[in-house]
């Protein structure tokens, strides 16, 4: 169940950076990921994530923020991790994840 849901969540990801890289136009959105040192949803995440920051490295920044120590966390109030934000030109999108509720 655990693979199937998190494979919704990186289908969901892949869409919107599809859409993302055709909407903004202007500069390089950043996509920031959030991720807890401890979770485990998240080290099953960031071989997806690593992977994306490859292929879309043209059109996006990507950066990655242990939850613990992120500046940016604090401000954009996250409760739960992974987490993926894209921010472009003062724009904040949160990127829904379908399995946060096992995730802490």
């Amino acid at each position: 169940m655990k693979k199937i849901i998190l494979g919704v969540f990186t289908l969901c990801l892949f869409t919107t950076l599809a859409f993302a890289s055709q909407a903004f136009a202007q500069g390089k959105p950043t996509v920031l990921y959030i991720y807890g040192q401890y979770c485990g949803a998240c080290k099953r995440f960031e071989p997806t994530f690593d992977s994306m920051s490859s292929k879309y490295s043209n059109k996006f920044t990507f950066e990655k923020e242990d939850y613990d120590s992120s500046r940016r966390a604090r401000e954009l109030h996250v409760t739960e991790t992974p987490s993926v934000y894209i921010l472009d030109n003062g724009k904040v999108q949160r990127i829904k994840d379908p399995f946060c509720f096992y995730c802490g």
